[in-house]
């Protein structure tokens, strides 16, 4: 019976001693306070904190959290959250507006819309997110013109391309919404073959590679995976690839024959030029939100806008495209 009574006095005593005693959690700005953790996911600590004679259920983002130290176990052992890094890889498609003036092959306005291809994966850290994507859509671009019996069509053969990589680190946390602010290394290809005539006609193109300014802000809710994810993209310098069309206008009329020996590409991107906001003006917006049904899985539906303007020569023949789109694809997380 001694026995017995010992053992229920030290399980009464570890019952009491793990309801009544207190842990400790170290914010990442170094201020410390005494509660009593609860629970934690991959986003959040729960824990209860005395305040005024009684006892508050509340929460904090780990992003604010430097290390949690139960007090349930020897004091030497820290328990340092290991904040979850996750691999998200997308898909998606969906409908896509595309408006394009280019004063070198027509002074008219033409649009179009079709069903792109867009692949993302985004690398997501404690501090830090790095994105990759790609988006490509080839479609038929017509004029207000209405269509001539005398073989007139006015529309033009559309290939639009971008490729983009972009490094953000977090600069503030506030209501669990995260700020990152970086740079995006972004190469747009925009290839246009007009059809003024079915007996002729002529090419013109936009190949761009740029660096900018990136911010990203992005809300995660509070028992789910699920985030709200918006993202701004301005670039300032940007490296222009077949410049002074006029000059070069040779080199596109041989892309369908990509065997042809007289494309030298190494020459064509060798003479390309730096340009700045004087000649290059793009502003490239994303907001997406992303749902996981299950642990790995989720559905994501994602809207963008890119509009740029680009003075195709001598800074008189401009270029100006706006693209739009409304998206939905899967999205996988490792």
């Amino acid at each position: 019976m001694k026995g017995y009574a010992i053992a229920l006095f030290l399980l009464i005593s570890c019952i009491f001693y793990k309801v009544f005693s207190q842990d400790l959690i170290t914010t990442s700005s170094g201020i410390e306070f005494k509660c009593k953790i609860t629970s934690t996911d991959s986003i959040n600590v729960y824990f209860n904190i005395r305040k005024g004679g009684q006892v508050l259920k509340t929460y904090i983002s780990k992003a604010d959290v430097k290390v949690m130290q139960y007090d349930t176990i020897p004091i030497s052992v820290l328990d340092t959250i290991k904040f979850d890094k996750s691999h998200l890889f997308s898909i998606n498609t969906g409908y896509s507006a595309h408006i394009s003036k280019d004063d070198i092959l027509s002074p008219f306005n033409y649009s179009g819309s079709n069903a792109p291809l867009n692949f993302d994966y985004k690398y997501l850290r404690r501090n830090s997110i790095q994105t990759f994507s790609l988006f490509f859509n080839s479609l038929k671009l017509k004029s207000n013109i209405p269509d001539l019996t005398n073989n007139l069509f006015h529309y033009t053969d559309n290939i639009y391309a971008v490729l983009d990589y972009s490094y953000n680190k977090k600069i503030f946390s506030k209501y669990n919404i995260q700020c990152f602010v970086g740079g995006k290394f972004k190469s747009l290809f925009n290839f246009r073959d007009h059809y003024p005539s079915s007996y002729g006609h002529a090419y013109n193109a936009e190949l761009i590679n740029s660096l900018g300014l990136n911010v990203i802000l992005k809300k995660k809710y509070l028992t789910k995976n699920d985030f709200l994810y918006f993202n701004l993209n301005m670039p300032f310098l940007s490296y222009s690839v077949a410049n002074d069309t006029y000059n070069s206008m040779g080199y596109f009329t041989q892309f369908n024959d990509i065997s042809n020996p007289n494309i030298n590409l190494w020459q064509i991107f060798k003479n390309g030029k730096m340009i700045s906001l004087n000649k290059f003006i793009e502003l490239q917006t994303e907001l997406s939100y992303t749902k996981f049904i299950t642990k790995r899985l989720g559905i994501g539906v994602k809207c963008g806008f890119d509009l740029y303007s680009f003075a195709e020569y001598e800074q008189l023949l401009y270029s100006k495209y706006l693209n739009t789109n409304i998206l939905i694809g899967l999205t996988f997380k490792l």
